[in-house]
């Protein structure tokens, strides 16, 4: 039998591996594991964030508080039923006066040279006499739905009904200014609270801080008002009889602007419903930066580069926008609640400071130039400060409205303001931004008597206040309500001349 030796050639041929790739391939091993590793660090990471911004969202939604774009919904009102609708139609009819220059017409709308430049506001309001009727129209009504319709992205929305308020309230008080200076108090009165009722309407319009701060400067310009004519009103003996032109104001149209002044809940819902609303925006930001980046960055950073850069944020720091939008939602929620208690101390310490978790949170997505914080607003301690100091000059005038009453009525003015209880007022009304929450401080002696609450300091400096320039500041004193008309004011400015007619 033949002896079969195995050539070389049917053996196999086995070469080593080089240690090279050996390690090659660990690394490769090591590179593919750590990126499984991140993976599923950065699935955590996701369902952590998402748990707790959910979690924030269920709290708020159990309180019954607006959490969605739907719940900031307004009911539909008809136009014969619809404030809003009046005060729409009113700026249609507003006009400037025929043959008025530009620079007359504005100074006659900021009533700053009146009495000086009586003569042009008086044109100005016979000119508008249809825009203030319709005025006059939209207080008597109780609803107001001013038409918008809330769409994500929420940020950056046009306000431009917040303007037009404004012009309309301009145009009210210096009607108020003419009818008085013409001796037309019952009319003048009745101007008055139609600034309080564009005010009234505007707790429906949409729900952002920005309203609210309009909603203040508006009761401000009619508290202002009040002050420069409410010593010199003539007030009539009898409570009977119809109001006509030049007539007396009677007592029962003070005792309606007192309940315009002391109806403050329509300022109140103005502040909770924009700090719900800016906490939505918060939330609407979160949604779109963590599940539509591009349509983010197309909306508020557009570029060629945006939309990548964006999802590239998105996908790696999607989860730290998330548990930076809690400490920030819950810091707006203390806002909102905040605006109800009784004074403004106590009001500071119910609102956090801004979360230094939240900030360590986002630190590394900075370079990206999608930060979640670069679309918030900065809540301050101005913000709160608004409510409390327009909550106490509210009051204020509703205690000057009633000592003038008094005065009328009894022949001088109360030694006390216990003396206008009951029958005047209920009671006499807390200072808001007293931090014991004493009533309202009164002055009734001396060259220039005054009502006055402590102001944001929280001390009692004896009714004097500061000066910004030539006007009174009641911030860092104390706040007054001059009971004489005697506010000092800065000189006006010269007037405008007409443009001279060219050659």
């Amino acid at each position: 039998m033949p002896n079969f030796q195995p050539s070389l050639l049917d053996e196999p041929t086995v070469k080593p591996i080089p240690p090279r790739f050996w390690w090659l391939k660990r690394i490769g091993a090591g590179v593919v594991l750590y990126l499984l590793l991140l993976v599923a660090a950065r699935l955590w990471w996701g369902h952590i964030a998402e748990s707790r911004l959910q979690a924030e969202i269920d709290k708020y939604r159990a309180a019954g508080q607006p959490t969605t774009i739907e719940d900031f919904a307004v009911p539909f009102v008809p136009d014969e039923e619809n404030g809003a609708y009046y005060l729409r139609e009113a700026m249609k009819k507003f006009v400037q006066p025929p043959g008025m220059s530009k620079e007359e017409y504005q100074a006659a709308l900021e009533s700053g040279w009146w009495p000086q430049n009586a003569a042009a506001v008086r044109q100005m309001v016979g000119a508008n006499s249809a825009a203030l009727a319709l005025i006059r129209t939209a207080r008597s009504k109780y609803a107001a739905d001013w038409g918008y319709r809330l769409t994500s992205p929420l940020s950056g929305m046009l306000l431009p009904r917040l303007s037009e308020q404004r012009q309309l309230v301009k145009l009210s008080r210096a009607a108020a200014l003419d009818q008085h200076a013409r001796g037309n108090d019952a009319e003048a009165v009745e101007s008055l609270r139609d600034i309080f009722g564009v005010s009234r309407h505007m707790p429906t319009m949409e729900p952002y801080p920005v309203v609210y701060l309009t909603q203040v400067a508006i009761d401000g310009a009619g508290i202002a008002a009040v002050q420069r004519v409410l010593h010199g009103l003539s007030i009539a003996n009898s409570v009977a009889g119809p109001v006509t032109s030049m007539t007396a104001v009677r007592r029962e149209q003070l005792l309606a602007l007192l309940d315009d002044l002391q109806n403050n809940e329509f300022v109140l819902s103005s502040w909770r419903r924009g700090w719900h609303g800016e906490r939505l925006i918060c939330l609407d930001n979160v949604r779109l930066l963590t599940t539509s980046p591009t349509q983010f960055a197309a909306a508020f950073s557009p570029g060629p580069m945006a939309g990548s850069w964006a999802m590239l944020s998105a996908t790696v720091f999607g989860p730290a926008w998330k548990l930076e939008a809690v400490p920030r939602m819950q810091r707006i929620t203390a806002l909102a609640y905040a605006g109800n208690v009784p004074d403004y101390f106590l009001a500071r310490g119910l609102v956090p400071d801004e979360s230094s978790e939240a900030q360590s949170a986002v630190a590394g997505a900075a370079p990206f130039g999608f930060r979640l914080s670069a679309y918030y607003t900065d809540y301050g301690e101005s913000y709160l400060a608004h409510i409390f100091r327009s909550v106490a000059e509210r009051r204020l005038a509703v205690v000057a409205v009633a000592v003038r009453l008094y005065e009328a009525e009894q022949g001088q003015r109360p030694v006390s303001l216990d003396e206008l209880v009951p029958g005047y007022l209920k009671d006499i009304p807390r200072d808001p931004l007293d931090p014991y929450e004493r009533p309202l401080r009164y002055l009734p002696d001396g060259p220039s008597p005054l009502l006055y609450s402590v102001g944001e300091n929280g001390v009692d400096d004896g009714g004097r206040y500061g000066c910004n320039g030539d006007d009174v500041d009641g911030r860092p004193l104390d706040l007054p309500f001059f009971l004489n008309q005697d506010r000092p004011r800065a000189p006006p400015r010269p007037m405008p001349s007409a443009p001279k007619p060219s050659r």
